[in-house]
């Protein structure tokens, strides 16, 4: 958080300014990392729940290594409904900035959601404007209704973050119980030491708890390639549904997978099978 990581004033204003540009709340990152989560209007539904979590329709754009040039490693993803990808993917390569990934990370959804991933080292204002005009025809941000989840919800969130080990959580509007944690890499991208959370962060979420106390469950996280199987049969073994298993960048080392999944479950069930099933990633 940007209280807590030491950057030069340089850094720090460059940060603000590129959050103001993409219309999103700018955050500071160790590395150090300017990272930037703005939210979209998208209205989807997953496994039949209705979702507004930060997994699903969140867009996230960071800057970081930045050179003596003023060039920086510089990310950015978004969902999108599938007639906008290749607009979208359009506008990001006639900016001269490098798609790196199309894909899902869910099943089950409704509308049916793409989420495409670039990259660029480039000067991070002038990202931030070419991005942003990208962007802008997917239209305006939204964070939705304020709800005032209750105790009970708090409750299952604090102990849903405790069972994870999150190093962050939040409850955001919906109510969605949202969890990330880190997992360092030590890795690279377009030669670029990377500490993004676009890249290191594992995530995780629930929401639309009904009286049952059963709710719609998310999850991902980055791994090395020789993980990725161990970590599906982990998942499917325990009754999770793994829902994609791809890169989201391009030029990286070492080379980088990421795997998401779903289930609907009690919180605190779906958080203990998730940690028994990611404890082999360390």
């Amino acid at each position: 958080m940007a209280g807590k990581v030491k950057v030069s004033p340089e850094f720090r204003r460059l940060c603000m300014q590129f959050g103001r540009i993409l219309g999103g709340e700018a955050e500071l990152e160790d590395g150090p990392v300017c990272f930037v989560m703005r939210a979209t209007r998208l209205r989807e539904t997953i496994l039949g729940r209705r979702t507004l979590s930060p997994l699903v329709r969140h867009q996230l754009f960071s800057f970081e290594a930045l050179d003596r040039n003023g060039r920086a490693l510089c990310l950015g993803e978004t969902a999108v409904h599938q007639n906008q990808a290749n607009r979208l993917i359009r506008n990001l390569q006639s900016r001269g900035i490098t798609v790196t990934a199309l894909h899902n990370h869910w099943l089950r959804e409704n509308p049916r959601l793409m989420y495409v991933h670039w990259e660029s080292i480039d000067n991070p204002i002038a990202f931030a404007r070419k991005t942003r005009d990208a962007i802008a025809f997917l239209g305006s941000t939204d964070m939705g209704r304020e709800v005032n989840p209750g105790q009970r919800f708090r409750r299952l969130c604090n102990q849903f973050s405790s069972i994870l080990g999150g190093t962050e959580h939040e409850i955001t509007r919906g109510p969605v119980c949202f969890v990330s944690r880190t997992r360092r890499f030590n890795a690279s991208i377009l030669g670029r030491r990377t500490n993004s959370p676009l890249v290191n962060y594992q995530l995780f979420s629930f929401e639309s708890l009904d009286q049952s106390g059963r709710a719609l469950c998310l999850g991902e996280t980055a791994l090395f390639q020789n993980q990725a199987n161990r970590l599906i049969r982990n998942l499917q073994s325990r009754g999770i549904t793994v829902t994609a298993l791809h890169n989201h960048w391009l030029g990286e080392n070492p080379r980088l997978m990421y795997i998401h999944w779903e289930s609907i479950d009690r919180p605190a069930a779906f958080a203990r099978k998730t940690k028994q099933s990611i404890s082999f990633l360390g």
